[in-house]
């Protein structure tokens, strides 16, 4: 059997025949396997992170489940995190039309200094001290209360894309969260000044 890019897997007659079905599988399989192993040490979220001798890939498992997309771009060229028009576009919106065309069709090189001063960066720290930041980074989100915090990611990331920060499909995951035990448990911890724990429900 042969890996496929959605994590699951294929004949050998079936690949020879569709050999797209194969493409990013090696990552795929990183995240189904980190799913794996954080499922048997009791930890079933996890962000997988699959460094290869070109590129680095991450991976978000939830509950023990990792998330899937449809979406997935072969051989394009990174703008801001984006792909395309759109990537292109919050280039302009941050660094202004002239310094986007410099950094974009000069392909000069922005300093780490220039980005955080812009605000694409979120923070500096220092050489060596990168995976210490991102562990410590993670384990404070991973403190906080899932379903706010998802609220949140849906909010921001809806609002980057442009779109009606009122709409009800960006609103409910809000009042779910509100109107959640985990809500009532930080009002409760915060009272009584104790560490929350929260339930993701």
């Amino acid at each position: 059997l042969v890996m496929q890019s959605n994590g699951g897997v294929l004949s050998f007659e079936v690949a020879a025949e569709r050999p797209v079905f194969m493409v990013e599988s090696g990552p795929a399989a990183g995240v189904i396997a980190a799913a794996h192993l954080g499922n048997a040490l009791g930890h079933p979220n996890v962000i997988s992170f699959d460094m290869g001798g070109t590129t680095a890939k991450t991976g978000l498992i939830e509950n023990g489940t990792p998330r899937v997309t449809k979406d997935y771009e072969v051989g394009g060229t990174a703008a801001a995190t984006e792909h395309g028009s759109r990537g292109i576009a919050r280039f302009v919106r941050v660094f202004g039309d002239s310094a986007a065309r410099g950094l974009l069709l000069g392909a000069q090189r922005c300093e780490a200094r220039e980005a955080h001063a812009q605000g694409v960066v979120h923070r500096l720290v220092k050489p060596g001290t990168v995976i210490a930041e991102g562990r410590r980074l993670a384990r404070a989100m991973a403190g906080n209360a899932p379903l706010t915090v998802r609220a949140a990611k849906t909010a921001l990331d809806a609002l980057a894309r442009g779109e009606d920060g009122g709409s009800e499909a960006l609103r409910r995951p809000s009042l779910d969260a509100d109107a959640s035990a985990d809500y009532a448990e930080g009002l409760s911890a915060f009272e009584k000044k104790r560490k929350p724990q929260f339930r993701g429900r």
